[in-house]
């Protein structure tokens, strides 16, 4: 295991993780969950660790969305590799910036009208409808490989 820095001690130390259960406030949400927590293994000072960090955001976030009754992060790739579309391609598609649906699903919290914009599209119907209508901002390439996968819809 990688030594993390810690400001206590003041060199890199071993790390030990811990477990913590806790309340914690989302977006005036009070989200309950169970988080790691990266402590120095010599002065137990909690100590950062990015790939954790990132961990826990995400645990918080899709417990906030599910709360809200929001697709989690996971919800949201699934409905794009329905239609093999990348992250890109599927932002565009619904005339979003070319990284918002990265950042939903890295755990990024969508407002309402994205949510409901990208639930309507996991009903192949509404796909199709707005596939006919901007799937031309797609190179040639792409539009095959996301035609491709209408056969499994018929």
């Amino acid at each position: 295991m990688t030594p993390l820095f810690c400001d206590k001690c003041g060199t890199p130390q071993e790390i030990m993780y811990e477990k913590v259960h806790g309340v914690f406030n989302i977006l005036d949400t009070k989200i309950e969950a169970e988080l790691t927590v990266a402590r120095c293994g010599q002065c137990r000072e909690e100590v950062w660790d990015e790939f954790i960090e990132k961990t826990n955001d995400m645990i918080l976030f899709n417990q906030y969305k599910e709360h809200h009754h929001l697709l989690t992060s996971n919800q949201v790739k699934a409905i794009r590799e329905k239609y093999a579309l990348s992250q890109s391609n599927f932002a565009l598609l619904l005339g979003f910036g070319a990284k918002t649906i990265t950042r939903y699903e890295n755990g990024a919290i969508q407002d309402v009208a994205h949510d409901l914009l990208i639930r309507l599209m996991d009903e192949n119907t509404s796909f199709m409808s707005i596939w006919h209508q901007r799937k031309h901002i797609l190179s040639e390439r792409d539009i095959k490989k996301t035609e491709n996968t209408f056969d499994r819809f018929r």
